[in-house]
């Protein structure tokens, strides 16, 4: 069984990619050597502060995390966490708002494209992100029938114009509003409810890949 203990990730290394024993070396050099068909053997003769159980644990790490694991450019979609989803289920509760979406999935979107891009050149922020309570806040329709908690926020619009203008990266929406998305689906009663105005208290940044070309992005 593979040492997953071998694969390590630390913001200040390579924009926390998944890397060997916090060497720069990431788990995608190594799937790229292995895909070029050579033999273990001759990887380890030219990289010799690697080992055996390295090699194995970059495959089976890869494998494992295949829905999550970004190669070297791809279809990508930055997003932060929301952390305090049960003040938001109490407000929900409390005003009638349902469905719900399950708490897990409350996110906001940085930004995304749906042609490939890379993330060299940007490396993801790690720290937590507070958003005051107050300001405009609006519950509307966005795409798709998506029912969303529009809010503002400086430090988000900041790092969406950072990623913007990095090469290759696209916006389909009009112009970046950051948003909750609530619930899906034709609701247009929860539009008149009374919005939540409480703290929003995001988790670091984290790079999802999608699928290639006309994806469909939860955003």
């Amino acid at each position: 069984m593979a040492d997953f203990s071998r694969i390590t990730t630390d913001p200040a290394v390579l924009q926390g990619q998944p890397c060997i024993r916090g060497l720069r070396i990431r788990v995608r050099d190594i799937l790229d050597m292995v895909a070029a068909g050579g033999p273990w053997s001759e990887i380890l003769t030219d990289y010799p502060y690697l080992e055996q159980a390295d090699l194995e644990a970059a495959v089976a790490y890869a494998a494992a995390h295949v829905p999550n694991f970004i190669p070297e450019t791809t279809p990508l979609q930055v997003t932060r966490r929301l952390l305090n989803g049960p003040d938001i289920l109490a407000w929900a509760e409390r005003i009638g708002f349902a469905p719900l979406r399950a708490l897990p999935d409350l996110h906001v979107t940085i930004v995304y494209s749906r042609w490939p891009v890379s993330l060299e050149d940007l490396p993801m922020v790690p720290t937590e992100l507070r958003v005051p309570a107050g300001g405009d806040r609006r519950l509307a329709r966005f795409h798709g029938g998506a029912i969303v908690l529009t809010f503002e926020s400086d430090d988000l619009f900041y790092r969406h114009r950072r990623f913007w203008k990095s090469s290759g990266w696209q916006w389909d929406l009009d112009a970046y509003r950051p948003h909750l998305t609530l619930a899906y689906g034709d609701h247009p009663e929860l539009l008149s409810l009374e919005p939540y105005r409480g703290d929003l208290v995001f988790g670091p940044e984290v790079s999802k890949a999608l699928p290639p070309f006309g994806a469909e992005a939860d955003i």
